[in-house]
């Protein structure tokens, strides 16, 4: 039964306010953007994430019943972006993961920094600024890299390696994106979608394609000094099953699946500060078979703009 432990995980996403989804080993590294601050600005901050699972094991032929675990994953990420060029916009994250996984057996924690990420994005749209329209639009799109630099060979108590529980992936991934705002005076809706494609690590374990996309509607409202953005949507996440040995085929049978969130949260900018915090509540998901089952998930987050 403990070498199902490490299949039967949710994958999570983060992440974030462009990220954030850091909460387990296999999406490590990176997630969504989500609403953004002032384009025009460059930014540095920190983003909070947490979630808990319920894991149902089958039985095997020495045990009486299923077992049942609870998964925890927590991270923080440090986070920025910045404008090389015009029009252009670099994104990095670097994640601490602090999970664990919780066993009739014991407890064994897993933390340490996660997978790095880098994204390169082109403005395609942007008349935010503009005063000529009560339509403000703002497109951007682009991709990247994920880089293996999270520990992947945590064990537990047993010696078995839990793929999912790790702070990294142990894989470079490649990462496309792309970041839509819609806005009429106060009003606007916001969507975007991230997909990533694994590639083998050193253990032979491939994590299957990640895809997730997001709606929210939000208001924006300003003051003198004060912007408020509260904002209310769904998201959804994805994910292929993995391998458990790339080399010779072997699929993964308790991975991959889908989640479906809806959200609400809100942000507050005064001059150069901006935070936000967001709740996250799954309605609808079908992961690992069905054997696992997701909780809420809590995100902040805290930015300087300069």
């Amino acid at each position: 039964m403990k070498n199902l432990i490490g299949w039967m995980l949710l994958l999570a996403v983060c992440s974030g306010a462009a990220q954030a989804c850091d909460m387990c080993g296999c999406s490590a590294g990176g997630g969504y953007l989500g609403i953004l601050p002032q384009y025009r600005r460059h930014f540095v901050g920190l983003h909070y994430s947490y979630q808990s699972f319920s894991s149902t094991h089958p039985a095997e032929a020495d045990e009486p019943g299923p077992v049942h675990t609870k998964d925890y994953f927590r991270s923080i990420t440090a986070w920025g972006r910045f404008y090389p060029v015009k029009r252009v916009q670099l994104f990095v994250f670097v994640p601490y993961q602090a999970n664990k996984v919780t066993e009739p057996s014991g407890t064994t924690p897993m933390q340490g920094i996660g997978d790095i990420q880098l994204l390169a994005n082109y403005m395609i749209i942007n008349n935010a600024d503009s005063g000529s329209s009560a339509w403000k639009h703002t497109l951007i799109a682009g991709g990247g890299v994920k880089l293996p630099t999270g520990k992947n060979t945590f064990t537990n108590s047993e010696g078995i390696v839990l793929s999912n529980m790790q702070p990294g992936t142990g894989s470079w991934d490649f990462v496309a994106n792309a970041n839509y705002t819609i806005r009429y005076k106060g009003w606007g809706m916001n969507t975007d979608v991230l997909f990533r494609v694994p590639t083998v690590n050193r253990r032979d374990y491939r994590y299957g394609n990640r895809l997730s996309s997001g709606y929210s509607l939000f208001y924006w409202a300003k003051s003198a000094s004060v912007s408020w953005l509260p904002q209310a949507g769904v998201r959804y996440e994805w994910s292929a099953a993995d391998y458990s040995s790339y080399t010779y085929g072997i699929r993964n049978p308790y991975s991959g699946g889908y989640q479906l969130y809806v959200h609400t949260g809100a942000s507050v900018y005064l001059d150069h500060i901006g935070v936000q915090g967001l709740i996250n509540l799954p309605v609808s998901e079908n992961y690992a078979g069905g054997m696992v089952q997701s909780r809420a998930r809590y995100e902040m987050q805290i930015q300087y703009l300069f």
